[in-house]
């Protein structure tokens, strides 16, 4: 009986100790999203409908090249002609290398256990891809302005 009670225990700390990363996890998601939203057409541009454009692959560095993941980001929400797609973080069901736009995907916040973790692992290893592209248009914006004259 003592080992099924340490079990119990052992079971449920684990499902607090879950819980609470998520929360933070979600957190990191929103306020990776609230970040994103504000900046994301100056990005990668205002989106194509019929192109099902408004969404950008996640990336990761893999043999010193950003190669896209099973994970997106919606920034311009998408109809189809009976289905919605809300801006956010999601994992595709399609292969990417196949199709230039994601579309479709099932929410990050609903993926459950080493699915969830692989996707926030994925999009936090995003984030140095983001701040150099982020800096390239900086540099690439200021050197055209800079044949202004005025």
């Amino acid at each position: 009986m003592t080992n099924l009670v340490t079990l119990q225990e052992k079971v449920q700390a684990m499902l607090d100790g879950e819980k609470k990363r998520r929360e933070k996890a979600f957190k990191f998601l929103d306020e990776l999203q609230n970040i994103l939203e504000e900046v994301a057409e100056d990005i990668w541009g205002t989106g194509d409908h019929r192109e099902y454009k408004g969404s950008v692959w996640v990336r990761n560095k893999k043999n010193d090249k950003n190669e896209a993941t099973e994970f997106y980001f919606r920034y311009i929400e998408y109809e189809g002609s009976n289905r919605y797609e809300c801006n956010g973080f999601l994992k595709s069901g399609y292969d990417c290398s196949v199709y230039e736009y994601p579309l479709w995907g099932e929410k990050i916040k609903d993926l459950k256990g080493s699915n969830f973790w692989n996707a926030i692992r994925c999009i936090i290893g995003w984030i140095p891809i983001l701040i150099e592209t982020i800096d390239n248009r900086s540099d690439s914006r200021n050197k055209l302005i800079g044949l202004v004259n005025f």
